[in-house]
């Protein structure tokens, strides 16, 4: 029954899906000029970063000193943005322009990586729907994080990872030519996201299983080789030390049980749940007819599942923890779908046809909320009544060396101000107090602080800051736009 219904929905099933594919680019083309400072997670964070390398600064300074910038992901991201900004001539005065040029990027990169699974598909010989069906299900399993961050480039180069790698199985050994495309791919990967750590070891342990330990060995010492040029033109132009401290230390903040990955309910990757363990038997059912393929894929499944849970215990952590691991099922269920469909036998057809229920339910949901809903919000009001705050704090005497702390709230203020803005995130702030993991005691210290000039709160009925302690003999004494300023008590 189901097979006949497969063979009936597939001269048009192509169509259908390429319509919902198309909806869904489009709604986030339509999120790209938004005036709105964070879609999603930390997305002011990697316009911090753009703009600290557009004012030819180092990307990471010391988090524990003025004006305690964490920039919490590695460098590509903002390394490809800062000249494309350059070129169009934008400065921090203008943080629109730059947010629209990073989720531009973030968009093409997606689109990139769809272009190379399709060319990997069509490697796989998958027919037309399932080719389409694969580029789906990555796109519309996509989070708010690949809008505007660093997951997007670092998807694209674990995907350019993933399809060298498996050619190098399909031949029985990896060559040195295609090991050190391997070590280029996975040195991109880890310094696009620190996540790559993952992805990485699965493809070595899925080459050292299904290739030999020599494939293995050459896959090692290429990446080896790779990251440490990474590493050593991060020393030059940032410092190992600086880069630790901002992409290892900022990143500590909590720990939590991820229990959200149980959650069979929760939109973003509820639908994800059972594709695991159908992937994981897709993959053993292939042992056979696919021998090292099937290895391949098991190994690296399991490694990029363990990665991913095992870094989802930090508080902040969300379903784009698992998105190399989904796509690695995504291909092995499809390649048993191929198979079964070729034999004419199992549960292939079902397979199919759940994996393409589950990609128009995420194609409907995913244009609904970003094309067709006030999400995320309007904020062009509040982005020019910042405007309006830089300007008049500049004209009560800002001078270019003072700094600035936003309290309570999130503002493009804290981007027009660049490294004049201290402590852009109140999550650290919230650390700081306890001196975990890095410490920004000295900013409120009188005694060493003393180039923080103003204090800015929108709500002035409520207590400065997240303790008065923290802010003793600092008292209001104007307005700039929104928000009144604090001043502190200077000795006379």
């Amino acid at each position: 029954m189901f097979r006949n219904l497969v063979d009936r929905l597939n001269p048009w099933m192509p169509w259908v899906l390429s319509a919902l594919l198309l909806c869904a680019i489009g709604s986030r083309l339509h999120i790209v000029p938004q005036h709105v400072r964070n879609i999603g997670f930390s997305e002011p964070n990697v316009i911090d970063g753009i703009i600290r390398v557009m004012d030819g600064l180092p990307l990471y300074g010391d988090p524990e000193q003025p004006p305690y910038d964490i920039i919490q992901y590695a460098p590509i991201h903002y390394g490809i943005c800062a000249p494309i900004c350059a070129l169009f001539h934008l400065t921090k005065d203008d943080p629109q322009g730059i947010f629209m040029v990073s989720r531009s990027v973030c968009l093409v990169a997606n689109l990139l990586e769809m272009l190379v699974l399709w060319g990997f598909a069509r490697y796989l010989r998958l027919n037309v729907w399932s080719r389409i069906l694969l580029l789906g299900l990555m796109f519309t399993w996509l989070h708010e994080p690949y809008f505007s961050r660093s997951d997007s480039l670092y998807q694209l180069f674990c995907a350019c990872l993933f399809c060298e790698a498996f050619k190098g199985v399909d031949s029985a050994s990896l060559s040195w030519r295609r090991a050190m495309l391997c070590g280029m791919w996975s040195a991109l990967a880890l310094f696009s996201k620190q996540s790559g750590v993952g992805p990485v070891a699965g493809v070595a342990l899925g080459i050292l299983i299904a290739c030999s330990w020599r494939s293995a060995i050459r896959f090692g010492i290429c990446a080896l080789v790779a990251n440490l040029l990474f590493l050593g033109l991060v020393e030059v132009t940032d410092g190992v030390d600086q880069f630790y401290k901002n992409v290892v230390l900022g990143n500590v903040n909590g720990f939590k049980f991820p229990w959200f990955a149980f959650d069979v309910s929760e939109l973003y990757i509820g639908m994800g749940k059972w594709i695991t363990p159908a992937a994981l038997l897709a993959a053993w059912s292939l042992r056979g007819t696919m021998k090292g393929r099937a290895w391949f894929l098991l190994s690296a499944m399991v490694i990029t599942y363990a990665w991913a849970f095992l870094t989802a215990f930090k508080v902040g952590s969300n379903m784009n923890y698992f998105m190399e691991h989904w796509l690695l099922c995504a291909i092995t269920c499809l390649l048993f779908v191929q198979r079964g469909l070729e034999l004419g036998k199992g549960p292939a057809p079902v397979l199919l046809l759940a994996l393409t229920a589950v990609f128009g339910l995420r194609a409907m949901w995913f244009t609904k909320v970003f094309g067709f809903s006030d999400y995320p919000p309007d904020e062009t009001a509040e982005y020019y009544d910042d405007l309006e705050a830089v300007k008049d704090l500049r004209e009560h005497g800002l001078r270019p060396n003072d700094g600035v702390f936003v309290v309570g709230t999130w503002s493009f203020t804290e981007q027009m101000l660049g490294t004049q803005a201290w402590l852009k995130h109140e999550d650290i702030l919230n650390q700081s107090r306890e001196k975990l993991p890095l410490d920004h005691s000295m900013m409120f210290d009188n005694d060493r602080n003393g180039a923080l000039r103003y204090v800015l709160r929108a709500d002035s009925t409520k207590p400065l800051g997240q303790g008065a302690e923290l802010f003793i003999g600092w008292e209001p004494t104007f307005k700039a736009g929104r928000y009144t300023v604090y001043e502190r008590e200077r000795p006379k």
